[in-house]
C-alpha cells in the first residue's frame, strides 16, 4: 500500500467524528461543518502536493488540483454510476480526475499529474469510508408523524405535502398534537422534534423534503419510520446510513418519463434519485405517476 494511499485515506478517517446534521457532504457518510469542510481541503490539498512531487511535479501543482476536487466534492459525491452500491464509484473518479486534471493545468502543471492525483485521492479518501450495515435502532414504535413538503410545497407549489398533513389532523383518529408538518428547509427544527420525540417518529417526506429527511438520518438521527416519496437532490446521502438509522425505510420511486409531465423534467434536473435506494430501503416501489401524483398516493404514515 502506498504511503499516499495510507494518507489519503487517514485524512478522510481524521475527520470522520466531526460530522454535524444539516452540514457540507463532503462525501461518504461525512457531513462538514463549514470550518471542518476548509480544514479537510486543506489537509488533502496538501497530500496532494507531496504526491506531485513523487510523480516528479510541482507541490503547488498537485495542491491545487486536490485542493479543488475536494472542494467540488459535494457535487462528485451526488454523481452514482453504481446504483448506490456501497463502493467507491467509478464515475465518482472519472470526474475528480477531469476537476484535477483541469486544475493542474489551469495552474500550469500536467493535466496527467493532476487527474491521477484527483482520481487515487477521491478512491482512496471514499474507501476508507465504506459503510457497512449495522444493527437497527432500538426504538419500538411511533407516537409522532412529521411531515416534511418539497421545495415550494407550501408557498406556490403544489402544497401536497400540506394537504395530506391537514387530512391527517383533521382525522378523528389521530390524536391532538400527533404530527406536525415542516418545510424542507425546516432541519433543525425537524431533528429537535425528532430528538424531543425519542426518535418515536414517522417521517413522511417528498421531493427535496425527502432528501432533506434522510440526510438527517443517514448522518446519525435515529427514527422508527421513513417515508421517502420520490427524494430529489444531487448531494445524495449514503443510503446504507439511512438503512442503518431507520427501523423501517419504505421508499417509493416516480419512474415516469422525463417528458410525461413538468413536474417530473423540474424532479430531474433537480437530481431524482430514482432507483438509488433499492437493496438499502425496507422497501422500494417505483410507480409510473408523477412527481407530484406519487405522493398523493404514497405520502402516508
Amino acid at each position: 500500500m502506498s504511503l499516499t494511499r495510507i494518507s489519503f485515506a487517514e485524512v478522510a478517517k481524521g475527520f470522520e467524528g466531526d460530522w454535524v446534521e444539516g452540514g457540507i457532504n463532503a462525501g461518504k457518510n461525512l457531513s462538514l461543518s463549514v470550518g471542518s469542510f476548509i480544514e479537510l481541503i486543506a489537509a488533502q490539498a496538501t497530500v496532494g502536493g507531496v504526491f506531485s512531487e513523487l510523480q516528479g511535479g510541482k507541490f503547488g501543482h498537485g495542491f491545487v488540483s486536490a485542493g479543488v476536487v475536494k472542494a467540488f466534492s459535494p457535487v462528485l459525491a451526488g454523481i452514482d454510476t453504481n446504483g448506490g452500491a456501497d463502493t467507491v464509484d467509478i464515475g465518482q473518479a472519472f470526474a475528480a480526475a477531469i476537476v484535477g486534471g483541469t486544475a493542474s493545468e489551469l495552474s500550469g502543471g500536467k493535466f496527467a499529474n493532476g487527474a491521477i492525483t484527483s482520481a487515487f485521492q477521491w478512491a482512496f479518501s471514499q474507501g476508507a469510508r465504506k459503510v457497512q450495515p449495522t444493527a437497527k435502532p432500538n426504538i419500538t414504535g411511533s407516537d409522532k408523524t412529521a411531515f416534511v413538503g418539497g421545495a415550494a410545497d407550501d408557498t406556490f407549489g403544489a402544497g401536497v405535502v400540506r394537504a395530506k398533513y391537514e387530512a391527517f389532523i383533521r382525522d378523528p383518529a389521530n390524536s391532538a398534537g400527533s404530527a406536525r408538518y415542516f418545510e424542507w428547509t425546516d432541519a433543525d427544527a425537524l431533528s429537535t422534534y425528532v430528538a424531543d420525540n425519542q426518535g418515536r417518529v414517522t417521517i413522511v417526506a417528498h421531493s427535496y423534503g425527502a432528501d432533506e429527511a434522510a440526510h438527517l438520518v443517514a448522518g446519525g438521527m435515529q427514527v422508527y419510520k421513513l417515508v421517502t416519496v420520490d427524494p430529489v437532490g444531487w448531494t445524495r446521502p449514503n443510503m446504507q446510513s439511512i438503512a442503518n438509522n431507520a427501523v423501517i425505510w419504505n421508499n417509493f420511486d416516480s419512474s415516469g418519463s422525463l417528458w410525461g409531465s413538468w413536474n417530473n423534467a423540474v424532479a430531474t434536473f433537480g437530481g431524482a434519485w430514482n432507483s438509488r435506494p433499492n437493496g438499502f430501503a425496507t422497501s422500494h416501489k417505483s410507480s409510473s405517476l408523477d412527481h407530484v401524483s406519487i405522493c398523493s398516493s404514497y405520502c402516508n404514515p
